[in-house]
């Protein structure tokens, strides 16, 4: 090894050269894999809290869902329950309609007669009557 000629020894030492400075390439891009490793675990984490914060929020709207769907249950429950107090409600005002114009038929009737009764006496007083006066002045004539 002593016995080296100067082309073996700068060519060893070329070789060592090159290989020191891809050693420090390698080292180079180390360093930088190690900051964009460093990178990607931050956008990682910030990955997972923007995933928790949809997890939150796809909570909050499956609660929001819920709850608009008890209630349209119960605006059909009670829509329904005043379709039925209001059927119910009309049927008893056309009951009590109908009895009510019944009885303002019969009272319209008794009415009737009560005035056709009231026309003839009137009608016989007027008679009456008159016939007085044709007595009385027939009196007083003679």
């Amino acid at each position: 090894m002593l016995m080296q000629t100067m082309e073996e020894m700068s060519t060893a030492g070329e070789l060592r050269r090159l290989t020191d400075r891809m050693e420090e390439r390698f080292d180079l891009v180390d360093e930088r894999f190690e900051l964009v490793d460093g990178r990607f675990e931050l956008v990682d984490k910030r990955l997972d809290d923007v995933s928790a914060e949809f997890r939150r929020i796809d909570s909050r709207f499956q609660n929001v869902e819920a709850d608009v769907r008890e209630i349209r249950g119960e605006i059909k429950s009670e829509v329904g329950q005043l379709r039925g107090d209001m059927k119910l409600e009309i049927g008893q005002l056309r009951g009590d309609m109908k009895e009510t114009s019944g009885g303002l038929r019969d009272e319209l009737k008794e009415l009737r007669g009560d005035l056709k009764s009231m026309q003839r006496t009137m009608l016989y007083g007027f008679f009456a009557l008159g016939g007085f006066l044709l007595t009385y002045a027939g009196f007083q004539i003679s």
